[in-house]
């Protein structure tokens, strides 16, 4: 770990400052991506037992390939937050971010309070990183620790994350369905197809219940089949995609989402990347 932690600190110190302005064409990659800290899922331990891997719902990624950037999901709403600048020093590694952006999902009052509080914290300041044994440890800009774990110890997460997902089975019915679904887990998106167009809707999973919030798509951005029944199968599929949260297991290769105790669709695994 000492090894480690020297090399990750001999190789920051080269990277002090970037900016997040600018078009990906004229920035920097970062020889750091995907190493590290950076580009893996970060879930949120129980705070009042830290790093005893009972993941919230609240989880984080951070970005490092062209400028820098801090994703995830704060309790109700996906949130992205710019970082302007690091550095590293004995203390730790330093992140300056602005304030964030989020997705705009209604919560429930509770849920809204505790989600601005977090964001507040690690918003349009500077807070700082540290990784030990698989845990990471924010420390926000008012001097309040949070702890979280790789998602690597969430079976469920990166089962889903592994492979590409077709559709099989819609409120009962079987067939050879050409809709298909993978989830980006850098930036919170379930990409797919509707069987007629490809889109992209918002995500978020707790894997310690078993649940998968799927937010809303664009319907407007949503290609028109070019038959009724194909429109009628693809609007279907997409009223799922609702801001609802849904159970979910993954058993003998098949996603099995429901809804009330009741499955609502099937999806058996694919190869990433082969639909």
């Amino acid at each position: 770990m000492k090894k480690y932690a020297t090399s990750l600190f001999l190789c920051l110190t080269s990277l002090v400052t970037f900016a997040q302005e600018g078009s990906s064409d004229t920035q920097e990659r970062h020889p750091l991506a995907p190493d590290g800290i950076w580009n893996v899922r970060w879930v949120l331990q129980d705070s009042s037992t830290p790093g005893s891997l009972n993941p919230t719902d609240k989880h984080i990624m951070l970005h490092r390939e062209y400028g820098s950037s801090i994703t995830g999901y704060s309790g109700c709403n996906v949130f992205e937050l710019p970082v302007t600048r690091t550095t590293v020093d004995s203390k730790g590694i330093h992140m300056t971010t602005r304030f964030a952006t989020q997705s705009k999902r209604e919560c429930s009052t509770q849920d809204t309070y505790a989600e601005n509080k977090f964001l507040k914290r690690i918003s349009n300041g500077t807070i700082t990183f540290n990784e030990v044994d698989g845990n990471l440890y924010l420390l926000t800009k008012d001097k309040i620790q949070y702890v979280f774990a790789d998602e690597k110890l969430d079976k469920l997460a990166k089962d889903l994350r592994r492979y590409d997902w077709k559709l099989t089975q819609l409120d009962g019915e079987t067939g050879n369905f050409r809709q298909w679904i993978t989830f980006n887990f850098h930036n919170y998106l379930v990409e797919g197809n509707t069987g007629c167009s490809k889109f992209s809707a918002p995500f978020a999973v707790d894997a310690k219940n078993s649940t998968i919030t799927l937010f809303d798509v664009d319907h407007a951005a949503a290609k028109s089949c070019g038959s009724n029944k194909d429109n009628a199968t693809k609007d279907h599929f997409l009223k799922y995609f609702d801001n609802s949260t849904y159970q979910f297991s993954i058993a003998d290769q098949t996603l099995i989402i429901y809804q009330n105790d009741k499955i609502v669709m099937k999806f058996d695994l694919a190869k990433k990347n082969s639909l």
